[in-house]
């Protein structure tokens, strides 16, 4: 049970420093929270649907359609319609992105990069397993509270 108490500890130590690591970033390109959460999905996955942002951030289609509006607003990104099926909308980054905002998210991973940059071999492994087995961990919860 102590194991449990201090890995949540350093869990929680992580992400505020993890946020107060990019809140830099975000805020010289005013982006909210879950706009950045948008645009790092969209970076690592491609164009999405918005029912795939929804389920992938746990908020509602009309919620992400919110947050959508914004970035278009900002033409950072845009939506389209499915060729198939009208009633799907995807969202993917403007050709203005990487001039509005993609420099600063680039700089943002390089400079996390950085850090790890000091870390061995060893233990970059060490830290990918532990985030893997958490994130199996996670799903698993998931599964049974379904």
């Amino acid at each position: 049970m102590e194991k449990s108490k201090n890995a949540l500890v350093i869990l929680w130590q992580l992400r505020e420093a993890i946020f107060d690591f990019l809140k830099a970033e975000y805020d010289e390109v005013e982006l909210t929270g879950s706009q950045s959460v948008v645009i790092h999905i969209i970076r690592r996955d491609g164009k999405q649907k918005i029912s795939n942002l929804a389920k992938k951030m746990g908020l509602s289609n009309s919620t992400i359609s919110g947050i959508i509006d914004r970035l278009e607003k900002r033409d950072i990104v845009k939506r389209s319609r499915s060729k198939d099926d009208k009633r799907v909308v995807y969202v993917e980054f403007t050709s203005q992105y990487k001039k509005k905002i993609g420099k600063h998210l680039i700089e943002a991973d390089s400079a996390f990069e950085m850090i790890l940059a000091d870390a061995s071999d060893g233990d970059k492994q060490k830290i990918l397993d532990g985030f893997t087995v958490l994130s199996k961990l996670l799903e698993k919860r998931k599964q049974k509270d379904k």
